[in-house]
């Protein structure tokens, strides 16, 4: 299939599509007393005998153990190891208004993860790099699916969450929410800011409860090349290979790839390992044809494919049943950027991307196609920073469902398309800053949204500053609430989705930043939220198919809720080895049901979310080439199914540590980690869907050379 920018995925990806006549499910069976059917499992997916598997992994972490020693060249990049607190706070962030400005003085609750941050905690993927950022809730349900969320309301599709890759967003429109499987090279990210708070008047619709841009280095900080090997008891084998050169006066450009295979344990010992590979390349090129002007253009390319382990986590639905699901993911993108500074001062950015998906599962296969094209202009007036922008959005997705799963109707094309402007005033000689701004955005689904926001900083001295914010976002509906069906045959209920209505976020929040002493600093945020028109399940008839009992839901749009709490971050350098950090986060969320609805999962999908969470962070250098560095997790006691008729679930608390010990000689670096030491086995999450694997003690090792 060719989209409309000429992008061709290769020939290896081609595949017949399956007929949309349903199709018997033979990896369809109970998890009881009784043994999966053999002919559940083909041999191609056998998983070899644990003993000797632990052998191969010890083998391969002795080797890059080994390895990392002979190896000698020049040295790696610099990173930000060295940089002070002060320096830290003082950090461009351009997250909050698209535009430069010092982290310190923000209107906002943002926090940024370093490259260095990246490196120090051992992460492999970004969802594990998200585990640093304070008020996030970090899940990981399988080997290839997490939940994230921000401020509450957590699930596999986090609809309130907006994911960004270098401006271009990765939220679904099909399914509304966010895929974490698709891999980002993690040596070029620069840095990912993440904001903790509505951001829907610079972002657009989806961006409620924050927003997460993950920014990756630009092609001339990444020249020469480095090779990445990492393997362990999860992570069987990530390899990552990249080369970056510059040409001509002003050009540089990157290309990559990499390969990884990840297993994690499936729900129960007889189902094997679950399981998901993926093989990605890209590249990245840059350049100014005249002075104050850039070009930029990006494209990647990536194949995945595993299974994991579906069932229902609710106890009402008996039996609990666990179903395999094959999944497999082709994906390409490409990205242009032109950027001009005139004369005046004034800067204009256009920006395109195409992005196309196709996922084929064992009931249902979706392709999906993004353009997308922003022009936005900032000019500075006076004490005014006046900052405007347009663009459109077009979709179109093809979809074949079985009786299981299908979408009404099965292919759809339409646009999405906004306007927005923000005026930046400055105020008693820049101590204060005012920012005024809204976002005009027309959806089909959900029709016009104006989202506005308000938002003051004042700088008291030049150690502290205070912000507040208010603020109004929109989740626009997606694909999925206009026209679904889904039937959990295996736990007796379905669900039927053909209502549409956005829903509304209205918040206050508040922060205030101070550096106390040179290598001290605190930051801390407030927020209370109003939501409206939630979306929410109601129960509606039984029907009998295939002699059992089905409970049909629909989706409507018949629940609020309330929440509200803060967060607080510590940093702190004792010494000048050790630097320690620690965050709080508190949150409680009130639901609120409207007369006449019959939900039932409402309030386990709105109190998901743990009470009280705290993390620490210490890294340690023992001598000048040898780091230390621990961090440890603590996710409070939650309650959700608080209604008459179902039984109250309690999600205990637990307490998550991994460590990491890294040496680095001259232009390579070893290290050797282990995730999880306390062997929490509770799945912390619930809803109908992916299985929460049994988490275990996961030991790694790994290699990495700049030559």
């Amino acid at each position: 299939m060719v989209g409309a920018s000429g992008f061709e995925p290769p020939t290896s990806w081609s595949r017949t599509r399956r007929s949309s006549q349903a199709e018997p499910r033979p990896d369809l069976f109970y998890l009881t007393n009784t043994s999966p059917p053999q002919s559940t499992f083909s041999p191609k997916h056998q998983i070899p005998r644990r003993r000797a598997d632990k052998r191969c992994v010890k083998c391969r972490i002795l080797f890059v153990i080994l390895a990392s020693f002979l190896l000698a060249a020049e040295q790696p990049p610099d990173s930000l190891s060295s940089l002070s607190l002060e320096q830290l706070l003082a950090l461009d962030v351009t997250s909050v208004g698209k535009k430069r400005e010092r982290l310190d003085r923000a209107a906002a609750a943002v926090f940024v993860i370093t490259q260095d941050d990246i490196r120090r905690m051992g992460a492999t993927s970004i969802p594990e790099a998200l585990r640093l950022a304070p008020g996030l809730q970090v899940v990981r349900v399988n080997s290839r699916t997490w939940a994230i969320t921000a401020r509450g309301f957590n699930s596999t599709f986090s609809t309130k969450l907006l994911v960004l890759i270098d401006g271009r967003s990765i939220y679904s429109p099909l399914f509304a929410g966010v895929w974490w499987d698709q891999d980002v090279m993690l040596d070029d990210v620069d840095r990912i800011e993440v904001i903790r708070g509505p951001a829907a008047a610079i972002w657009g619709v989806n961006a409620v409860n924050g927003v997460i841009n993950i920014i990756t280095r630009p092609a001339h900080q990444s020249t020469g090349n480095l090779l990445s090997v990492t393997t362990g008891t999860e992570d069987r084998s990530i390899t990552r290979l990249r080369h970056g050169a510059a040409f001509g006066k002003t050009g540089a450009y990157r290309v990559y790839g990499q390969y990884s295979h990840r297993f994690l344990l499936s729900p129960s010992p007889s189902l094997g390992d679950a399981y998901w590979g993926t093989l990605q390349g890209g590249f990245r090129l840059e350049f100014a044809p005249r002075e104050g002007q850039t070009l930029m253009f990006q494209g990647d390319i990536a194949q995945g494919t595993g299974f994991e382990f579906e069932h229902s986590s609710y106890p009402i639905f008996l039996p609990n049943s666990v179903t395999r699901y094959d999944n497999h993911r082709n994906a390409g993108s490409f990205v242009g950027r032109w950027s001009v500074t005139h004369r005046s001062g004034a800067e204009t950015t256009i920006q395109g991307y195409y992005d196309e998906v196709n996922r084929f599962s064992n009931d249902i296969d979706a392709d999906v196609d993004i353009m997308d094209a922003e022009l936005q202009h900032r000019r500075t007036r006076g004490r005014h920073e006046l900052t405007f922008s347009t663009g459109f959005r077009g979709i179109a997705d093809r979809t074949i469902g079985t009786e299981f799963a299908r979408f009404l109707p099965p292919e759809r094309t339409y646009g999405i398309g906004h306007v927005s402007m923000v005026d930046g005033v400055s105020l008693w000689g820049g101590r204060i800053q005012l920012t005024t701004g809204a976002r005009l955005e027309r959806t089909p689904f959900s029709g016009w949204s104006f989202q506005p926001t308000v938002r003051a900083q004042w700088s008291i001295s030049r150690s502290q500053s205070v912000w507040g914010a208010v603020s109004r976002a929109i989740r626009a509906s997606s694909r999925l609430e206009a026209g679904f069906e889904r039937v959990y045959a295996d736990s007796g209920f379905a669900y039927r989705a053909a209502t549409t209505h956005p829903e509304t976020l209205f918040a206050v929040e508040a922060g205030y930043r101070a550096q106390i002493r040179k290598n001290l600093t605190l930051d801390l945020a407030t927020f209370r939220n109003r939501y409206n028109n939630l979306r929410s399940s109601e129960f509606r008839r039984v029907e009998i198919r295939n002699q059992l009992p089905i409970a049909w839901f629909d989706m409507d749009f018949l629940v609020g809720a309330h929440s509200w709490g803060g967060e607080g971050v510590v940093s702190w350098d004792p010494t000048a080895r050790l630097r320690l950090s620690g965050s709080y986060t508190g949150l409680w969320v009130k639901n609120i049901l409207n007369p006449g609805s019959t939900d039932v999962f409402w309030p386990a999908s709105s109190r998901s979310s743990p009470v009280h969470q705290w993390q620490t962070q210490s890294s340690l250098q023992l001598r000048r080439s040898l780091n230390w560095n621990t961090n440890l997790y603590y996710y409070g006691k939650a309650m959700v199914g608080r209604r008459e008729y179902i039984p109250p679930i309690f999600l205990s608390a637990h307490v998550h540590l991994d460590t990491r010990l890294a040496f680095r000689r001259e232009s390579t670096e070893w290290s050797l980690g282990v995730r999880n030491i306390t062997a929490n086995k509770t799945g912390y999450f619930v809803e109908p869907g992916p299985a929460p694997e049994r988490n275990r003690r996961a030991l790694y090792a790994r290699l990495t050379w700049w030559f």
